[in-house]
């Protein structure tokens, strides 16, 4: 029956062993006839079927004292802990471990095992963005940050070197992540003080984000800046918002830093955070004032900047759109626009590889600029030419 009827994590079966393991003579039988053993084992199967069965399976007689110490002899939660470690096992493994966290046996053996360490391991791939047994993972998550020691384990185990990193990728599911383990701190006082030490390491890495030549990690990163301001849901301030709005404003001249630069992709990365932030009055008001952001709307519009365009920067007329739509939100108020959008960017064409060597053989052997361009001229028109249909 455990074989056969457990591996589906919605039978019935979990449920009735779970109703028939609050009598002890079924316990002794459990315990006595191999049952545990046997459902220990099963849950190390590589068949997800039948481990998360299982899994949820055990999770169902648990509560009893003498199935809890006997399953923990069989090595339950060594099981649990090496799920951890895998990207697509992790989440049913935290799941099992916020349901039994309270069982002072079980949670002195996670400690023992590191567990900890993995549940932020875990964190910092997003695994906590997907859902189980019909619950968000930030529940999941939620739950285990209840318990106090793991929770001051958590914290203490390079958490925010790990938010730092997560944000510094720029991906959106990352930051996802990241915005709701700060939600979830901000209910405890411990969870509030680390987002005090950690918010100016945070703002630090979304702005190399900004700085990312990639345009996706750029528009993540100020999308992030944008939530994190609390411009997304302006109706209710939280902690979290309160805390991070003080840190963004102080930050303003870093981010226009990257609007005055000489490289476009920065430009654009620059112009996108102000752009995500343009809403609050107290945003516009500050850029505004700022020397840099007067050099650049001045040199903008007499033409007088020249930016450089290198490899995968975006191409010229995209810039010229962002920097357009930027100047314009810092001059009205925000019931002028809905919600967030940016301009789309491209990055510019990829030269072919004739044009390329061209370039480096006109560096190495000194040919004249006029006829390097009339070889890459001609180049460029055979690249079209093999490329057109015929």
């Amino acid at each position: 029956m455990l074989e056969y009827r457990l591996t589906d994590i919605e039978d019935p079966a979990i449920q009735i062993l779970g109703q028939l393991a609050s009598y002890v003579d079924v316990q002794e039988d459990l315990i006595h006839k191999g049952h545990i053993k046997n459902l220990a084992s099963l849950m190390k199967s590589r068949k997800r079927e039948t481990s998360s069965g299982a899994i949820l399976a055990m999770l169902s007689i648990l509560p009893y004292p003498f199935i809890r110490f006997r399953a923990i002899e069989e090595g339950i939660v060594e099981t649990l802990v090496n799920r951890l470690k895998h990207q697509k096992k992790c989440l049913l493994a935290a799941y099992a471990f916020s349901r039994i966290l309270d069982y002072e046996n079980i949670r002195k053996a996670m400690f023992e095992l590191s567990a900890p360490d993995y549940i932020v391991g875990a964190f910092k791939q997003g695994s906590f963005n997907g859902t189980v047994e019909n619950e968000h993972g930030k529940e999941v998550l939620g739950r285990l940050m209840r318990n106090d020691d793991l929770r001051a384990a958590v914290l203490g185990a390079h958490i925010i070197a790990a938010l730092c990193t997560m944000f510094k990728k720029g991906e959106a599911a990352l930051n996802h992540a990241a915005f709701d383990f700060l939600d979830i701190m901000s209910n405890y006082p411990d969870g509030k003080e680390l987002i005090k030490e950690s918010k100016r390491s945070i703002f630090h890495a979304i702005v190399m984000a900004l700085d990312h030549q990639k345009w996706a990690s750029q528009k993540n990163a100020a999308i992030a800046l944008h939530t994190l301001f609390g411009i997304r849901d302006s109706s209710e301030k939280t902690f979290v918002t309160q805390e991070f709005q003080s840190v963004i404003l102080e930050g303003i001249p870093r981010i226009l830093k990257l609007l005055v630069h000489d490289r476009s992709y920065r430009v654009v990365g620059g112009a996108a955070a102000l752009l995500a932030l343009s809403d609050h009055d107290t945003v516009r008001t500050c850029v505004r004032q700022h020397a840099d952001f007067k050099f650049a709307r001045s040199g903008y519009f007499s033409k007088t900047i020249k930016l450089q365009y290198h490899d995968s920067d975006p191409r010229e007329e995209d810039v010229h759109k962002m920097l357009d739509k930027l100047f314009a939100a810092m001059e009205e108020g925000p019931q002028h626009r809905g919600a967030l959008k940016f301009p789309e960017v491209h990055p510019m064409p990829a030269r072919s590889a004739l044009v390329t060597s061209l370039a480096v053989l006109s560096c190495v052997f000194y040919i004249p600029c006029g006829l390097t361009a009339m070889l890459a001229g001609w180049a460029i028109d055979e690249t079209a030419r093999t490329r057109s249909p015929t």
